[in-house]
């Protein structure tokens, strides 16, 4: 029976309020083997009950994210990425800097993130590799007060492209 059912979680129903947001993107290619990507997001509570606004202070309020491809020869390309959150602040997790010793916190501060990516085609452009740096500069970077942390990531890829022919 579901009477019986016990969780650490507690559901809140009947909360009101109201989100703005707004978002801009621009495409720029001044030649033909650059482009350039920038987007840009913002939302902001306009009116709630004080649980609606704590939720929404753990959602970054401004994202930036800025990509640049480079393609100066046919089978060789270079990617770029800059990513910015603001900062967000759980409202649920705030007894746990205290509760953990200062490992984690109720606020997670701004990031800035920076992306690389190598891409060359070989024998033909039947195989591709890719080598991708995620977190260029070891930045820590959490989601979640007591979420994962990620710092610098690497990933080595390599494809056959039999392009449907076997």
């Amino acid at each position: 029976s579901l009477r019986n059912f016990r969780s650490p979680i507690t559901i809140h129903t009947q909360q009101d309020g109201r989100v703005l947001g707004t978002k801009i993107s621009a495409t720029h290619h001044p030649i033909s083997m650059l482009s350039h990507r920038f987007f840009y997001y913002y939302q902001t509570v306009v009116n709630g009950d004080r649980l609606f606004r704590d939720v929404w202070q753990a959602i970054p309020q401004h994202k930036f994210r800025y990509i640049v491809s480079f393609q100066p020869v046919k089978n060789f390309s270079l990617w770029g990425a800059v990513q910015y959150l603001s900062p967000t602040h759980w409202s649920m997790y705030k007894q746990i800097e205290d509760q953990t010793g200062g490992q984690f916190s109720a606020d997670i501060p701004g990031s800035w993130i920076v992306d690389l990516s190598f891409q060359k085609y070989l024998w033909k452009r039947r195989i591709r590799g890719s080598l991708l740096f995620r977190n260029l500069f070891d930045e820590t970077q959490r989601f979640h007060p007591i979420g994962a942390s990620f710092n610098l990531q690497y990933y080595l890829q390599l494809e056959l492209l039999l392009g449907g022919k076997l």
